[in-house]
């Protein structure tokens, strides 16, 4: 359906809404014009609107990926943005942020704007760059943060190759804190975490596979937590694995520190 032939009114009943607040509460939903104007019992008397019947499922705001890999540039054979982003959309995805591990990396506005344009016209959902902190992600020379800013990007990251070391992550946060960027961080210590492929635990023993101890994380947030109260950097660690790492960044914010994390879907269901 094209947007100049939506209905302008559309009230959806029979599901069960989830609220912002996480609760979930029976009743109708009136979307007016694009955006939600009415829930329960205030949506009843819209007579007017087309009707939706979604008896037996979940009506809930649009979902937010933090962190997929559109595989454009790159790899066509396994992907592009067309394909993608109408898969994330036919699983409640609205909004997509896309992981700079392209094929260039984003690490230039030049790739920024591909994405972007090319999402403009074939993405069905809004998609957001998120740009390289180091050039070609290889951890040691700093790319063109602001540049990545201004081109589009919502936030900086480094993948899992992370840095070098200290030096080139604290310079990093210092030169994102000037500019007012946010830095998007997946911590690993990668000595600590070498070859492993899951949780160092009964599993991968059982099935003789390398393992991943949780020091290898909790170490690496440490550090980051450590040198963003130091900077006082805006910073986001992403798609924690581990309790210990949720208590030390509650105690970081509980300090002032201005960090914010999220945790991928399989960490929460895939546990020992």
């Amino acid at each position: 359906m094209s947007v100049s032939s939506q209905p302008s009114r559309v009230k959806i009943v029979g599901g069960t809404l989830l609220l912002p607040d996480g609760q979930l509460q029976a009743g109708p939903l009136l979307i007016a014009e694009g955006h939600i104007s009415a829930v329960g019992a205030a949506a009843e008397g819209a007579g007017d609107a087309t009707v939706i019947n979604a008896e037996g499922c979940i009506v809930s705001p649009g979902l937010v990926d933090l962190w997929c890999n559109l595989r454009e540039p790159g790899d066509g054979q396994k992907g592009n943005i067309t394909s993608e982003t109408r898969a994330a959309a036919h699983g409640g995805f609205t909004t997509v942020c896309a992981s700079p591990e392209t094929s260039p990396v984003n690490d230039s506005g030049a790739v920024t704007h591909l994405i972007r344009d090319v999402s403009g016209s074939r993405s069905p959902i809004r998609v957001l760059p998120i740009g390289a902190t180091t050039k070609g992600l290889e951890g040691e020379l700093l790319s063109d943060m602001a540049g990545l800013v201004r081109a589009g990007c919502v936030a900086l990251a480094n993948g899992r190759g992370g840095f070098r070391d200290a030096r080139v992550l604290h310079r990093a946060m210092a030169y994102a804190r000037t500019f007012g960027i946010t830095l998007m961080l997946h911590p690993e210590n990668q000595a600590l975490a070498a070859d492993g492929y899951a949780h160092d635990g009964r599993i991968t023993t059982r099935l003789g596979l390398l393992g991943i101890p949780e020091v290898a994380e909790t170490t690496a947030v440490m550090e980051m937590l450590l040198l963003a109260e130091e900077t006082g950097v805006r910073l986001h660690l992403a798609q924690i694995s581990c309790g210990r790492s949720v208590q030390m960044i509650a105690e970081a914010r509980r300090r002032g520190v201005n960090v914010t994390a999220d945790v991928a879907m399989h960490q929460l269901l895939l546990t020992e």
